[in-house]
């Protein structure tokens, strides 16, 4: 999967839930959720970003400390 890094949706049965303004708690948790779950099955996530946003900068180090492994560089 590529994605812009931002997480923006989750499926919740049948339906999505979006919020693409700012980082939503609700989804960042679950996108956590998923990044464990990831981990402990032994699936891999490569994270590169390129931005400057804080708020998604926390996300991506919070994400790290999860996959331990995660590439940040500044435009």
């Amino acid at each position: 999967m590529i994605t812009d890094g931002k997480p923006t949706c989750l499926k919740e049965g049948i339906k999505y839930y979006k919020n693409s303004y700012g980082l939503d708690r609700k989804i960042i948790n679950k996108t956590l959720n998923q990044a464990a779950i990831c981990r402990r099955l032994k699936i891999p996530i490569t994270t590169f970003m390129i931005a400057r946003d804080p708020y998604l900068q926390q996300f991506v180090r919070t994400l790290q400390k999860l996959i331990m492994v995660v590439h940040i560089t500044a435009p």
